[in-house]
């Protein structure tokens, strides 16, 4: 079904287009596209509430709410002179210690995969290296994500208000360069929704909170699709683009092995950009072969690149190109040995509904609770299937880049899970929640679109005395436009409410144990076992 357009959608679609997959003939890359920023030289007090001005208090108020109370639920050392961690921190912000401390044998746990002689290896910790029994050194992801925690704690000490600050900037980079793209699609008001509905997401939030892996590996993949979608848009300076795409994918890389799926995915978008160029511009095909040439070179020098690089600290252990191949075949070896289930863990086709959600830390003293309980935000979660649906058929019909950007960067960043046999956990779905969000608000703002466009053919029909369009049609028609315009703040608003509902549960808010809402908490938590 394609989708109508009045002459006010038509106008309006000429300052906020999606740029079409196809590009004119004979017209390379001749796409008109919003910038990312029009930063003026008059920018005053009031042009920063504008739309376009949009992503500057957006992520001002985001950063407040995603930064304040990062040391909460209280994280420190215990009684027993144990440390209190959030969740996976047992294992990251661990080995981020011991590497601050210069402790090699961080580059040697490799050596142990056996459960048990990871446990007994792991007996050399100090006491208040640990966090339960089952802390451990992590070695089966890439080390950058350690290793910038590593470098706050060896200058600001044990301080997790400070270790978890690069997970909150990474967080908000997701949310911004949502934005950007958004912006690029249909304009501020289309980037501001998405934005919004991807920063009111919990699993985004939790993760921006904690100094784990997965915000690391999220926030570098979402900059790469960010990087391309531009990159396709852009008229100039694309053999740029192309090659930020590409350190953008080294870096997500070097951050978990989970990117190299997306990394395949915008690979085969880039492959479709030059063949396009190629067939429907032949004047130009000299240029079509120097980006492709640039595109190859790019992406086959650059991700590994920087991924060998971020091994640096391996190397500087005393470390050999050998061991390096032997610790890979390690990690391998691990996943593939790995059982299929795990306490927690669930399957993926349960993650668009937020089944499987995790206790990241719990804590009760002196009569209060504190939980972090990591769950997603539904109205960013529940529709994603139905959504990215909509986009496919509608590509079918009238094939945007858009559609295929999210259609692409949603299935790239979570059916490959469908492939996985271990233990695999809800919270990889966090990485598919910008494109959700993405796909969402494309089917909410074509639903306006749609509204706006019959009470338009109503109006012409009747003016036109056209049969069959009585008063009670255009009452019905009517009530569908103004439907379709409450939607859009309606939907936002209820996405905010419900983040709002679970901020204490998402903070670690200290509640009393007795209170319903504690209660209610609890009950959430069986509820998604």
């Amino acid at each position: 079904m394609s989708q109508p357009q009045t002459e006010e959608v038509a106008n309006d679609s000429a300052h906020r287009p999606g740029p079409s997959v196809l590009p004119p003939a004979g017209v390379r890359g001749a796409v008109d596209c919003v910038p990312i920023m029009r930063l003026r030289a008059d920018l005053g007090f009031r042009s920063l509430f504008t739309l376009r001005r949009s992503w500057i208090w957006l992520l001002l108020i985001v950063g407040l709410i995603y930064g304040c109370r990062l040391n909460r639920p209280e994280t420190g050392r215990l009684e027993d002179g144990k440390w209190l961690y959030a969740y996976d921190e047992n294992y990251t912000v661990l080995t981020a210690r011991r590497i601050a401390v210069g402790d090699k044998n961080v580059w040697d746990a490799w050596r142990h995969p056996d459960d048990g002689a990871d446990r007994r290896f792991t007996s050399i910790f100090s006491t208040a290296d640990l966090g339960n029994d089952d802390s451990r050194y992590e070695w089966v992801h890439p080390p950058t994500p350690r290793v910038i925690m590593a470098a706050i704690i060896r200058v600001a000490g044990m301080n997790p208000a400070l270790y978890r600050i690069p997970s909150v900037l990474l967080g908000l980079l997701i949310v911004g360069m949502v934005w950007v793209v958004g912006n690029r699609m249909r304009g501020p008001g289309f980037g501001l929704f998405a934005a919004t509905l991807t920063a009111a997401d919990g699993w985004l939030f939790c993760l921006s909170r904690v100094g784990m892996t997965d915000i690391y590996y999220i926030s570098m993949t979402v900059a790469a699709y960010a990087a391309f979608y531009i990159y396709w848009t852009t008229p100039t300076r694309r053999i740029r683009w192309i090659a930020i795409v590409a350190a953008a994918c080294g870096a997500a890389l070097a951050m978990k092995w989970s990117a190299l799926a997306p990394i395949t995915g915008l690979v085969g978008l880039a492959v479709a950009r030059i063949a396009l160029d190629w067939r429907n511009s032949p004047a130009t095909r000299a240029q079509t072969v120097r980006e492709a040439a640039a595109a190859l070179a790019s992406f086959a020098v650059l991700p590994p690149l920087i991924y060998f690089a971020s091994f640096w600290p391996f190397f500087a252990a005393g470390h050999s190109l050998d061991e390096w191949v032997k610790l890979h075949k390690a990690i391998i070896d691990y996943n593939m040995g790995a059982p299929a289930s795990s306490p927690g863990s669930s399957r993926w086709y349960q993650w668009p509904l937020d089944r499987g959600s995790t206790w990241f830390l719990t804590r009760a003293e002196n009569g209060s609770c504190q939980y972090t309980y990591a769950s997603g935000n539904w109205l960013a979660w529940w529709p994603f299937v139905p959504a990215m649906c909509y986009a496919a058929e509608q590509f079918t019909s009238e094939p945007k880049f858009e559609r295929a950007f999210v259609i692409v960067g949603g299935c790239a960043t979570w059916l490959p899970y469908a492939m996985v046999h271990r233990f695999v956990y809800t919270r990889y779905f966090a990485a598919t929640v910008p494109f959700s969000a993405l796909a969402i608000s494309m089917a909410i703002f074509d639903l306006d679109t749609y509204c706006r466009a019959w009470i338009e053919e109503m109006r012409a029909a009747r003016s036109n005395g056209a049969p069959g369009h009585n008063d009670t049609m255009a009452r019905l028609r009517a009530i569908a436009s103004r439907i379709g315009r409450a939607l859009r703040p309606t939907y936002i608003g209820a996405a905010v409410v419900f983040f709002a509902l679970r901020y204490p549960l998402w903070a670690g808010v200290p509640l009393p144990c007795s209170s319903v809402q504690a209660k209610s908490f609890t009950e959430w938590r069986h509820a998604f076992r």
